[in-house]
């Protein structure tokens, strides 16, 4: 028999108050322990999901996590074991109480399984003696969690292709309208793992969110103040890396936008401004130009057509730089804040800053119109947000609220056309809205919800408490082609069918999300890695 782990406590209030200690393991078969009473009730004690089912890869151990719900106090002291007779989780659980009735329990999936598919139950046995032994179970121990496990190779170099309508991820969301969509069809049956990617020195250095042109991944490492500050080009084919850029010592380098065969990047702090230039393919540095700012940090640079929009400035600016003079055309100031970039369409650059919507004409950077948003509430001097642009001249933002995603954030829909708010909703939103056609998606509270663009009223929901194995937390990210969605949780990514509106895939990694032209998944994470996930 195998024990993975077990927890002591005295519970007075559901199996609150306890003390982990780790148990010895062993091979063995599934079966109880001598002395395990049947189940007369059962039903006081929840699990979520009711049965597991993973992908996991060959040498990777992978966390599962279950939450359990007790419905009933136990005075005695008692025993907790979770017995797995197949070896197929290690001895690593960790359990976190909710609060006095809720628990999470998180498993890991063994790194030794080989290639293949694993079923069976973990068994759960709460008793007031050993539970190795249990002849005392407390009513309705034990509790059987079934379990299938895929064990993939981890790398799946099929050929690529582009899609024929997918433009290049050139920049935050994509695109200059930041919608976050590429007009494809995904299956999530071709799904598969194509490689993992970390910085071979530093391999726990968090990566930024990338942009992807003419088969090349881009991507930053670092911390701030660090030293180890570097841009990262990528073969997309294969994950090796084809060139670097050391920046050294920098407060801080912001993501990076691609396009017209180059690579834009800028770099803050009170005396590390600058806006970088390189050439896509050789990486060579075409241009360090200094631009002033304190200790902002900013989304990528935003790329349409020939020119990049950008965030600058020590007290708050935009610039626009023109791609064929490498040049800056013009600078104006905007109230100071960060983790913000503009949208861009074919007259305007917007930027949601200081409670209101900038409108810059892109001819000569004059502020054209302001649309206040008088219900706004201070949330700190970081945004994280830009604009989302639709066809039918609106502009979506999230604004989050004092509690960062907390009752107070709200979802707003400006009419750039009568230059005012066309309708606005409070609610939890953890994310950043996603446009397709004329849906939104958006993260409120632990739902996905697909909202009208024209009004916000809510057209269907995805609840990630329904069998699933995290809650969601500000502030998360979502991506989506024509039939999926892409949203990350606390420690997943999942794919989410949009007419079915069920799980169709998951990925045990969590990050911001990028689609390549070529059918390419991209979640960077702060732990470290770029993963690829073939979605064709």
């Amino acid at each position: 028999m195998r024990r993975i782990k077990a927890f002591i406590c005295h519970a007075m209030l559901g199996l609150a108050a306890c003390g982990l200690s780790a148990c010895g393991g062993g091979g063995g078969s599934d079966g109880g322990g001598a002395g395990v009473a049947g189940a007369s009730d059962s039903s006081w004690l929840v699990f979520t999901p009711s049965s597991i089912n993973r992908m996991s890869y060959v040498g990777e151990s992978q966390a599962v996590n279950v939450h359990v719900t007790s419905r009933k106090t136990i005075p005695e002291k008692i025993n907790i074991g979770i017995i797995d007779g197949k070896g197929v989780f290690t001895t690593d659980v960790v359990i976190n109480a909710i609060s006095a009735m809720e628990y999470k329990a998180t498993l890991r999936i063994s790194p030794l399984l080989p290639l293949g598919t694993y079923t069976g139950s973990i068994e759960v046995r709460i008793c007031l003696d050993d539970p190795m032994v249990c002849q005392k179970p407390v009513d309705g121990s034990p509790w059987q969690v079934p379990y299938k496990i895929d064990v993939a190779s981890g790398a799946d170099l099929r050929p690529l292709a582009a899609w024929p309508q997918a433009p290049a991820w050139s920049t935050y969301k994509g695109n200059a309208s930041h919608t976050g969509f590429v007009p494809a069809t995904t299956d999530f049956a071709a799904f598969s793992r194509r490689w993992l990617w970390t910085d071979p020195a530093v391999p726990a250095l968090p990566v930024s969110s990338v942009a992807v042109d003419a088969g090349v991944v881009f991507a930053v490492t670092g911390i701030r103040f660090g030293s180890d500050w570097t841009l990262w080009a990528i073969s997309e084919s294969s994950g090796s890396v084809l060139w670097k850029h050391a920046f050294g010592s920098l407060f801080n380098v912001n993501p990076p936008a691609a396009s017209n065969g180059k690579v834009f990047v800028t770099s803050t702090g009170n005396e590390d401004g600058f806006f970088w230039v390189f050439d896509q393919k050789s990486g060579a540095m075409l241009s360090k130009q200094a631009r002033s700012s304190q200790w902002q940090t900013y989304l990528a640079p935003t790329v349409l057509g020939a020119e990049v929009y950008t965030g600058t400035g020590s007290d708050g600016g935009m610039t626009k730089f023109d791609i064929a003079t490498n040049t800056f055309g013009w600078t104006i100031p905007l109230p100071r804040y960060d983790g913000w970039t503009p949208a861009v369409d074919e007259t305007h650059a917007y930027a949601y800053v200081d409670s209101s919507l900038h409108a810059v004409r892109k001819t000569d950077g004059i502020i054209d119109f302001k649309i206040a948003d008088p219900r706004s509430k201070w949330a700190g001097s970081t945004v994280n947000a830009a604009p989302v642009l639709g066809v039918d001249k609106a502009a979506y933002v999230v604004q989050y609220g004092p509690n960062n995603g907390g009752s107070d954030a709200r979802l707003i829909a400006f009419d750039l056309a009568k230059r005012n708010i066309k309708w606005q909703l409070s609610g939890r939103f953890r994310s950043n809205p996603v446009l397709v056609d004329d849906v939104l998606y958006v993260v409120n509270d632990s739902f996905l919800e697909a909202r009208s663009a024209q009004d916000g009223a809510v057209l269907w929901a995805w609840d990630s408490r329904d069998g699933l194995d995290t809650r969601f937390q500000a502030v998360n990210d979502i991506v989506a082609t024509k039939n999926h969605v892409f949203v990350s949780g606390k420690n997943t990514v999942y794919t989410i069918d949009a007419t079915s509106h069920t799980t169709a895939w998951r990925y045990p990694q969590s990050g911001k999300l990028a689609i390549s032209a070529n059918g390419v998944l991209y979640i960077s994470a702060a732990s470290g890695q770029l993963v690829a996930v073939n979605l064709k």
